[in-house]
């Protein structure tokens, strides 16, 4: 009796000191705070923000803060030592060693991309962007810009700007869409701005010369860079988006596409016929598409579905029907609409016109296409200018509701 006893008192000792192979302490060792997080773009910091909260023992939430802009990630999983951040809309993740309970360092990966991943650190207990100032330097709040400067692609933009004590908010336009939620500070003399989505990682910087930026430096991802520069002009616009794509000739509307159950379609076939359509030529893997397709949401709520549909077109980074169905469930799902949508192929702009000939171009995703009852195209609306836009997000829905509303009413 005494032998098993004693036996006893040894397996207990030795279970309460055994560790769990996941280990407990990353509830300790995971602050529930802010934290500054760095992509290292061949040298150039890209900062952004978050914050970790509901951290068990094997698993949290990240909230990454871009501006106004907050992204919600609340599958994160801890796992030994190591932090696992899914960004699952994008197929992109970031993978953190836990260096110690105040830094974390690892990489951003991703995994549509061949060998994509970028170095990636974080410090907690920070909370700004770049190294604050307080700056009161003047920095107007409207620029017209153009990036590829020199080049044959050059292109236009408008930098939209909130300035405060040197901490600024804003975004870039262009005629293909948004540059995303940006913030930023002034920095000795210096404008710095950066946005990190989990799609998107874009880096901006210029220095200021009176009521000019130059000088300018644009890098999105690992690998892309160009310049750029911008003049203060608070009248400056860009080409209208209702009116850079169009029908060549008018025509009744057609398509003749897969949809997700692999059914080659087209307009009859489709149960579109007396209804108003709202053609949304997008991917999963974009952020501002995302944004179209809450606004088409919520556009479309004060109709029923014998009025107005709204039929995705997606165009992904692989042409595989199975991978972009199991995609647009997940995009679906989180956007709270169904699941229909038609399959155009492969991203690429060069295949969305081959497969839309009867307008004179598609430059962007998303081109969204309004369609009267009579299949007749009423409006294509060229990329998408998001809520961190301000006035000119507001300006779409108002002008969409009352497009709609015609459509609809034109019976």
């Amino acid at each position: 009796m005494k032998k098993i006893l004693t036996l006893g008192l040894i397996l207990f000792f030795l279970s309460c000191g055994k560790k769990h192979p996941n280990v407990a302490k990353n509830r300790i060792n995971l602050p529930a705070t802010s934290w500054r997080f760095t992509l290292d773009l061949n040298g150039d910091l890209l900062p952004f923000n978050g914050t970790f909260s509901d951290i068990k023992d094997y698993s949290a939430t990240l909230t990454l803060i871009n501006a106004d802009e907050e992204i919600v990630i609340d599958d994160v999983q801890l796992q030994n030592d190591s932090v696992i951040v899914p960004l699952p809309f994008f197929n992109t993740e970031m993978k953190l060693s836990i260096e110690s309970p105040y830094m974390l360092s690892g990489v951003w990966t991703n995994n549509d991309k061949e060998n994509y991943h970028i170095p990636l650190n974080a410090e907690e207990g920070q909370n700004f962007r770049f190294t604050p100032t307080g700056s009161d330097r003047n920095v107007p709040s409207k620029y017209f810009a153009r990036f590829e400067l020199g080049t044959e692609t050059e292109y236009p933009a408008i930098l939209i700007l909130e300035n405060n004590r040197g901490n600024l908010t804003g975004t870039f336009l262009t005629e293909t869409g948004d540059y995303r939620y940006l913030e930023g500070n002034v920095m000795n003399g210096s404008i710095h701005l950066s946005t990190f989505d989990g799609s998107h990682a874009f880096y901006f910087r210029a220095d200021i010369s009176g009521d000019s930026l130059i000088n300018g430096l644009f890098k999105s991802g690992r690998h892309y860079q160009t310049n750029w520069e911008a003049v203060a002009d608070s009248a400056s616009e860009l080409k209208n988006p209702d009116e850079i794509s169009f029908v060549i000739e008018d025509q009744l509307f057609d398509f003749e596409l897969p949809n997700q159950d692999g059914e080659i379609v087209n307009w009859d076939k489709s149960h579109l016929n007396g209804k108003v359509v709202v053609l949304d030529i997008m991917g999963t893997w974009c952020p501002n598409c995302m944004d179209a397709s809450r606004a088409l949401k919520e556009l479309s709520k004060p109709y029923s579905e014998d009025d107005l549909v709204v039929l995705p077109v997606l165009f992904e980074y692989q042409d595989d029907l199975a991978k972009a169905k199991n995609a647009f469930s997940k995009y679906s799902e989180e956007l709270n609409i169904p699941e229909k949508f038609l399959f155009g192929g492969r991203a690429s702009k060069k295949i969305a016109n081959e497969k839309f000939p009867m307008l004179n171009s598609i430059s962007s995703f998303p081109t969204l296409v309004f369609i009267g009852r009579d299949r007749h195209v009423a409006q294509v609306y060229t990329g998408f200018y998001g809520p961190g836009t301000g006035d000119y997000y507001t300006d779409f829905i108002e002008s969409k509701q009352d497009l709609l509303q015609t459509l609809v009413n034109n019976k």
